[in-house]
């Protein structure tokens, strides 16, 4: 905190924030882009963007075609969730995205491979943030 910012976290959806034009420098979005209406949210971060304005992306994926047990859960996931679209993740990753409309000028693109180590408990816990889990599978209520 050397440099004493000041920072105004609020929540809004990606596609209708109630924020003026231009208001931000600077949007991020880590692990989520894949669940907003593109087309929208799209257009909303080019009016709440400055005009030097910057979107950054990441993502962070398992790779099932280089570890076992990658692979495994996967399976294991694809067995209840056959329909599961973000299965076979390679570990390519495209500059500019499929949502990513002509008029995006590309200004910085990198990526890097980090060999995250897992326990049993924090990979159980990765998987059931998956979204081939959690956010695909039927709610079960029990009484």
């Amino acid at each position: 905190m050397a440099e004493r910012l000041e920072i105004d976290f609020r929540l809004a959806p990606a596609e209708e924030p109630p924020f003026p034009d231009r208001s931000f420098d600077v949007a991020t979005a880590n692990q989520c882009f894949l669940y907003f209406d593109a087309e929208r949210t799209v257009r909303t971060l080019k009016r709440v963007l400055s005009p030097a304005g910057r979107l950054v992306t990441s993502d962070f994926n398992w790779l099932p075609n280089i570890d076992s047990i990658a692979r495994a859960s996967e399976d294991l996931v694809l067995t209840f969730n056959p329909n599961w679209l973000g299965a076979g993740c390679d570990g390519t990753v495209a500059p500019l995205p499929d949502w990513a409309p002509d008029d995006v000028v590309l200004q910085g693109f990198f990526w890097f491979d980090v060999d995250v180590q897992f326990d049993r408990k924090a990979w159980r816990g990765r998987i059931r943030a998956s979204r081939g889990i959690g956010a695909s599978l039927p709610i079960l209520r029990f009484p």
